[in-house]
């Protein structure tokens, strides 16, 4: 195996992204690109330069049948999420590249998880802000418990009170099995769905009108055409406020600790 370099990824995501749009507009799915990807593309039009990730949001009914589509042919492809992938440690979708294999920092290795471009499914949540924020303080914490228990060490710092944090994080969490924290994560909000309302959301993220996702155009992504919501505005400043304004330079640094290899 070869380890690739942050470019040879980053081409990589390109060509999974493009075999989605491919997918989705030959079979009437709607997808459309999703924070920081969105937000490269409106601001960048591509890769945030320090960032090396992709995210597209997607209606629960067309990420079903996206799901399908991509697992019962041959695309390159294997769509992950807690109902085609029993043992996954995340409780949304990863569209992964067959033709490579990820470690991602401290996880549980999942079998058949490559490149990976996440989707997240769109949910109708309460239009009650009561309610929403009952929810989404709920599931944070369940993610956060997710999240340690799918560690294998806690991970050292030069921090003593913040190694005592993660040590009794890590520890407590292994009270959990993160399985099955996921599918329940992932069946609560697709249950949400039964019930229309004015509002949807990204599991414990932010809650959007629903009619920011209603229509959707083409924008430029790398030097081609992907779908993005149309009041792409409206939904980036729910998500970073002053969305053009670029951070400092020392927090513009690349966050995720993976590193991919080709099988070839």
């Amino acid at each position: 195996m070869r380890k690739l370099s942050q470019e040879e990824y980053k081409k990589v995501l390109l060509s999974i992204l493009t075999r989605i749009d491919t997918v989705c507009r030959e079979n009437g799915l709607r997808y459309m690109l999703a924070y920081g990807t969105l937000l490269g593309a409106v601001r960048h039009k591509g890769f945030i330069p320090w960032d090396d990730d992709v995210d597209i949001v997607m209606f629960p009914e067309d990420y079903v049948k996206l799901r399908e589509i991509l697992n019962s042919e041959d695309f390159g492809l294997v769509f992950l999420d807690p109902v085609s992938c029993p043992s996954t440690i995340f409780p949304f979708g990863k569209i992964c590249d067959n033709s490579t294999i990820i470690n991602e920092g401290e996880y549980k290795h999942v079998e058949g998880y490559g490149a990976f471009i996440d989707v997240f499914p769109l949910t109708y949540i309460s239009d009650n802000p009561v309610v929403q924020k009952k929810i989404s303080k709920k599931y944070r914490n369940i993610e956060r418990i997710i999240q340690h228990s799918a560690l294998i060490n806690y991970g050292k710092t030069n921090s003593v009170c913040r190694n005592i944090s993660k040590i009794l994080a890590f520890y407590f969490s292994k009270l959990f099995n993160t399985q099955i924290l996921c599918r329940k994560v992932y069946d609560f909000f697709f249950s949400m769905n039964n019930i229309v309302t004015n509002h949807v959301c990204v599991l414990w993220g932010a809650v959007y009108n629903v009619d920011l996702f209603n229509e959707i155009i083409d924008m430029e992504f790398e030097g081609q055409c992907f779908a993005v919501p149309a009041k792409y505005d409206e939904v980036l400043k729910v998500n970073f406020g002053d969305y053009m304004k670029l951070p400092p330079e020392e927090e513009r640094v690349n966050k995720h600790d993976i590193e991919c290899y080709s099988k070839n």
